[in-house]
């Protein structure tokens, strides 16, 4: 039950990224978006995957940290569907983002 909680608090913690990431695409290109998920998603999957040992018992410090990680992977998901809507010309840019 209380691996349940922390899912889903953690979830809900990402919410906030889901609002900035359209806010990002309005002032950067959706490129530069998307690399900076990707790569803060490298930093953090990195820092989970080698201190794993030492920080597995350190709920509140590895929690964090897989609400950054969670945080960085929403921006190249949202820039994702951004990129694939500019690339097509403005009368299929719908029938193209959705294939």
């Amino acid at each position: 039950r209380n691996s349940i909680l922390t899912v889903a608090c953690t979830r809900m913690l990402v919410i906030p990224s889901l609002i900035v990431a359209p806010w990002l695409l309005k002032r950067m290109s959706s490129k530069s978006v998307q690399m900076i998920g990707f790569v803060g998603c490298i930093i953090f999957n990195f820092l989970l995957a080698v201190a794993y040992k030492d920080i597995k018992k350190m709920t509140i410090l590895f929690d964090a940290l897989y609400i950054f990680q969670l945080s960085f992977q929403s921006l190249p998901g949202v820039s994702t569907m951004a990129i694939s809507a500019e690339i097509f010309p403005s009368a299929v840019k719908g029938t193209g983002a959705a294939i």
